[in-house]
């Protein structure tokens, strides 16, 4: 059809731009998390166990998108360092909450996580807030169009009122 445009190159594309981008960003905080023993799913259970006061194996592994079996396999190491407690009896199914040293774990991998950030902002030559401001409405909108939970839009943009 002569009246179709011309398919624009992938590397141009959005969608490519976010897979690629949010990939290399995730070798880069593997790598700085793993100083404190920790990696990006890692931080993610503790964020939901933060917002929940107590959740089953299976509600957690639903909120993160793995399987039960999976998640038995991330909580282990974090039941044993004291990080994440469990609290059930036979035949009734154990309730996760983080501890207090699960969130002073979570606070040092927030604190590395938004140092990075910040020099992620710092590169971009625009002015940070509104470049945060940005960025969060553009990707929570796109996290949304993608069928990503409203209920869990990931943290408020820097500057708004629950920040």
């Amino acid at each position: 059809m002569a009246d179709d445009p011309a398919p624009r190159p992938i590397p141009t594309l959005v969608p490519f731009q976010l897979y690629a981008a949010g990939r290399l960003m995730e070798r880069e905080l593997t790598d700085r998390l793993g100083a404190l023993g920790l990696t990006m799913r890692l931080v993610g259970i503790l964020g939901h166990l933060t917002r929940a006061s107590a959740l089953s194996y299976s509600e957690l592994a639903r909120r993160a998108d793995v399987s039960v079996q999976s998640m038995h396999g991330s909580i282990r190491p974090l039941i044993a360092e004291g990080i994440v407690e469990g609290v059930g009896t036979a035949g009734q199914a154990a309730q996760l909450s983080i501890t207090a040293t699960g969130r002073a774990t979570l606070d040092r991998a927030q604190a590395v996580i938004a140092a990075y950030e910040d020099e992620l902002m710092g590169a971009a030559g625009i002015p940070e807030e509104e470049l945060r401001a940005a960025a969060h409405s553009t990707l929570l909108a796109a996290w949304r169009a993608a069928g990503g939970d409203p209920e869990l839009p990931g943290p408020p943009p820097p500057g708004s009122p629950a920040a």
